[in-house]
């Protein structure tokens, strides 16, 4: 049985460093932050994880807007905050407009 990032660390008794607006943003995504901010790992920005990030950024940024509005959908909003991302993350994105 695999053990989710924050078990292990909380099984190995390690203190959480306090919550910051970067690590906020990080911890939507539970291994990043335990890799990024507990075990102080480095990590690089490849194109795959740059594509990753700006996929989030989006989706982020949409769910706010429609929590907001108390909407389910807003496509119009939804299509144009597609025109600020590059063509890969665009074809990822995509799939979730149109569901």
């Amino acid at each position: 049985m695999m053990v989710s990032p924050m078990r292990e660390v909380e099984h190995e008794k390690k203190s959480v460093p306090p919550l910051s607006q970067s690590r906020h943003s990080d911890i939507a995504c539970e291994t990043l932050y335990v890799c990024k901010h507990v075990q102080g790992a480095r990590l690089g920005e490849s194109q795959p994880a740059a594509r990753g990030t700006e996929i989030h950024r989006v989706l982020a940024t949409y769910i706010d807007h429609l929590v907001r509005t108390k909407r389910a959908t807003d496509l119009e909003v939804f299509d144009s905050l597609m025109g600020t991302v590059g063509a890969e993350a665009r074809e990822v994105l995509e799939k979730f407009g149109r569901c």
